[in-house]
């Protein structure tokens, strides 16, 4: 059976990565052959490995930010097994995660990708919860996505090396691996019981500043049109039942269209 290096790049949030550490011991160990922490220069060192030593991990230190994209992809140089697997820090692997990996990354699946599910509370949480069930609820078990989340996933080494890595180190550039694994034939599918707890929100600030950042790191620029028509179609474009959720997400939806429709260097 093939084991598995997880990655998770991290910075300045050790009691996330603690956390999401403790999670990853509650799966079967065997299938797990190390853990990346690639420390994104964070102001205080990374010191875990006492707390937990039935673990195999190397921590790998930039010694200046690079990002997350560019941290998994330094990190993947050093991958020794067959699959890799991507954890963000704040995120908390379920009890099977490694398993999932396993049984659902076959040799005709490029990459897996699965379910975000928050376990922290709010109004920002939420509303980031209802646009991850609004991309959820029209996929079924295996279904070929076009998206790949660099916070819980899986990829068989050999072609994420091929493919180049994460090519676009933007906010949502991790999307970009679909498209470069595309070239070499292969797919990236959605296997729902592939699913992680995440602490949705950082803060309001936080999220309108992704809102606008992935929308300007889109690899495709929108057209002023388009962009007006995006904005009013709130069924369409503001996930959530409830009023409040709705109008965030409307909002954060504008935003992210005003990062689209910037001129591209």
């Amino acid at each position: 059976m093939a084991l598995i290096t997880v990655i998770i790049p991290t910075q300045n949030r050790h009691k996330d990565l603690y956390r999401c550490l403790l999670g990853l011991t509650d799966n079967n160990l065997s299938l797990l052959k190390e853990v990346i922490i690639v420390d994104d220069g964070s102001l205080l060192p990374i010191d875990i490995h006492k707390e937990f030593k039935n673990i195999n991990i190397r921590v790998i230190r930039n010694q200046k930010p690079l990002g997350a994209a560019v941290s998994r992809n330094i990190a993947s140089q050093e991958v020794t097994s067959e699959i890799i697997a991507f954890l963000d820090d704040d995120a908390i692997p379920c009890p099977d995660w490694l398993l999932t990996i396993v049984q659902q990354l076959n040799p005709d699946r490029g990459g897996i990708t699965g379910r975000v599910l928050r376990y922290d509370k709010g109004f920002v949480s939420k509303a980031r919860q209802a646009r991850y069930d609004k991309r959820y609820s029209s996929l079924g078990h295996g279904e070929i996505v076009n998206f790949f989340s660099g916070g819980n996933s899986a990829v068989w080494t050999h072609l994420f090396i091929r493919a180049g890595g994460f090519n676009n180190h933007g906010s949502g550039g991790d999307n970009s691996l679909v498209s470069d694994l595309a070239i070499h034939g292969y797919k990236v599918h959605f296997i729902p019981e592939l699913s992680i707890l995440h602490r949705n929100s950082k803060g309001l600030k936080k999220a309108f500043i992704e809102a606008y950042k992935s929308g300007l790191q889109h690899s495709s620029k929108m057209k002023l049109l388009e962009g007006i028509n995006n904005a009013l179609d709130i069924k369409k474009n503001a996930a959530g039942s409830e009023k409040l959720v709705v109008i965030l997400n409307w909002f954060l939806n504008i935003v992210h269209i005003s990062g689209r429709l910037q001129r591209r260097k």
